[in-house]
Parts: C-alpha cells; sequence; structure tokens
C-alpha cells in the first residue's frame, strides 16, 4: 500500500469489509428498495467498516 494511502488501512484494520449482492425482481430488474435496505444494514452493522461494490460474493 502506498504511504499516502496508509490513512485507509488505519481506517480498515480490524473491521469487516463485506461484498455487496445486487438484489433482483423476479424480472431481473434491481431491487431500489432492497438494495438501499441491504446498505443500509450493512453500513449500520456493528464491525462494518466499508463496503465492496461490483465483487464476487460467491453466491454463483
Amino acid at each position: 500500500m502506498r504511504t499516502s494511502d496508509s490513512h485507509v488501512k488505519d481506517a480498515i484494520k480490524g473491521g469487516v469489509i463485506p461484498a455487496t449482492v445486487t438484489p433482483l425482481t423476479p424480472d431481473l430488474d434491481v431491487a431500489a428498495d432492497d438494495l438501499h435496505t441491504h446498505i443500509t444494514t450493512l453500513s449500520t452493522t456493528d464491525g462494518v467498516v466499508a463496503t465492496i461494490a461490483s465483487t464476487h460474493s460467491g453466491e454463483c
């Protein structure tokens, strides 16, 4: 990690960084309300220090 990014390393040390999932409707559209609830729940959970979007969450 670059020295200029060391503050990020300090901020996330000891926390959890979960990958987010994208909830879909039966028509395969993004379920925006469910996505908002999911992100809100993650961001207010003790121990979560960040989230990662557009990653693989192992659910395939």
